[in-house]
């Protein structure tokens, strides 16, 4: 209330509240250093951007909407080249899609292989209309269009596909959120590139969930550890009952897949499940994953870590890192967690902040063994500048990259900077 008699008598002291920063458990700031590098209009070059932006080693970052495009409104793949002479960032339109046998609405992000091709996943379109997994090959001449593939088509309604990953033989995975059984409770598939040029992508189902105590509803795709074994969530499921979910079936899971002989079986091991006591529930995104094998989260309200057992056949022993505690600190984070260098994550919240459309903030470890981390929200959004930062962002030369979706009166969505130190 203070600051708002200030803002009101003292037209100088807005501009003391842009760079204010107040370290607390509902830390705020309005960030100086944030800056808009494109605007999407909801026409050609596409309309409300999704998933956290993939950068190649040129420095230009792709991504999808989910919107725009063309006539049918089904969303585009997108590339922002960094400043030329003139000091601007400039966007490509690489692929526009028609809801037809190519797919439609991307929702999530990108990843690519070695070659530069791109990889991705849309929830519409295809021979099913349940959606595809579709790759878009770069020209080979400077100038000429990129090739977009539905290598997968989904058969399956409403499969609703997270993110994917690729290992170094090229194969892809993620996770359906349904389907799988007669509980349908989602999968986890393979998906391994052709042997020959022309050839079919082979689809595997590696595994499906059913409920409990396995888990269910898994929506963040899956990470690959560096044995090769997978890890991810489960937004519902688990050991026990969980009045939160949706049907009733746990508090969601944190769950590893390992192959077994000739990598032709996968196996389920349930990490830890949620209690909704103290832990959270309902984790969503990705995992991320430090060079101890700890794995780190988000859950409904709160960052996590869990540890690996020190003695082979123990526990993961789970920790609440940070309890998001709503008002101007930020409420329901939003997007899966990165690292830096020096082990600080980076994510975002929607809503929450200020104006209550949502964070980008910074979760820094402890100095000392035994204390908290600290949260600092690096920015908070306002509309109709920008709002809803969803998707997570991407870190890059001592700035974070990231899209807001913008959804209002002629707003549809903006890639942002925001630069660290």
């Amino acid at each position: 209330m203070r600051r708002n008699v200030l803002a009101v008598s003292y037209p100088w002291a807005l501009t003391i509240l842009a760079v204010l920063l107040i370290l607390s458990d509902g830390g705020w700031a309005i960030s100086v250093q944030y800056k808009v590098l494109h605007r999407f209009d909801g026409g050609a070059n596409g309309g409300y951007p999704n998933g956290p932006l993939l950068e190649d080693k040129a420095g230009n970052f792709y991504g999808t909407t989910s919107a725009g495009g063309g006539p049918a409104d089904c969303g585009t793949v997108f590339e922002l080249q960094p400043p030329g002479k003139d000091g601007a960032w400039s966007l490509t339109t690489l692929y526009t899609f028609t809801c037809g046998s190519d797919g439609g609405i991307p929702i999530n992000g990108l990843t690519a292989d070695k070659d530069g091709n791109l990889y991705g996943t849309t929830w519409w379109g295809g021979n099913s209309d349940n959606g595809v997994i579709f790759q878009l090959t770069p020209p080979l001449r400077l100038g000429d269009t990129w090739t977009e593939a539905a290598i997968y088509d989904f058969t399956i309604p409403e499969p609703y596909p997270g993110g994917l990953a690729i290992d170094e033989q090229g194969n892809l995975y993620s996770t359906t959120e349904y389907g799988g059984g007669a509980f349908s409770g989602g999968t986890v598939f393979r998906l391994a590139p052709p042997t020959k040029a022309g050839g079919v992508w082979a689809y595997s189902l590696l595994y499906h969930f059913r409920g409990v105590p396995d888990g269910a509803f898994p929506q963040g795709g899956v990470i690959i550890g560096k044995d090769g074994d997978l890890y991810g969530t489960t937004t519902e499921g688990g050991r026990g009952r969980c009045s939160n979910g949706e049907n009733n079936v746990g508090c969601g899971t944190i769950f590893q897949l390992r192959s077994r002989t000739g990598r032709r079986r996968w196996s389920e091991t349930v990490l830890y499940s949620f209690r909704d006591h103290g832990d959270g529930y309902g984790p969503a995104f990705s995992l991320a994953l430090d060079k101890k094998g700890a794995l780190y989260g988000i859950d409904f309200f709160s960052a996590f870590k869990l540890r690996p057992p020190f003695n082979r056949g123990g526990d993961w022993v789970e920790s609440t890192l940070y309890s998001f505690q709503g008002g101007v600190g930020g409420t329901g984070p939003y997007s899966s967690l990165i690292f830096d260098a020096a082990g600080n994550l980076y994510g975002t919240g929607d809503p929450g902040g200020i104006y209550g459309y949502g964070t980008i903030y910074e979760l820094t470890p402890p100095r000392r063994r035994g204390r908290h981390w600290e949260k600092k929200a690096l920015h908070t959004m306002r509309n109709p500048s920008a709002n809803q930062p969803w998707g997570g962002v991407t870190l890059s030369k001592g700035s974070l990259y990231g899209v807001t979706r913008n959804i209002g009166s002629n707003q549809y969505g903006a890639v942002y900077e925001i630069e660290l130190r």
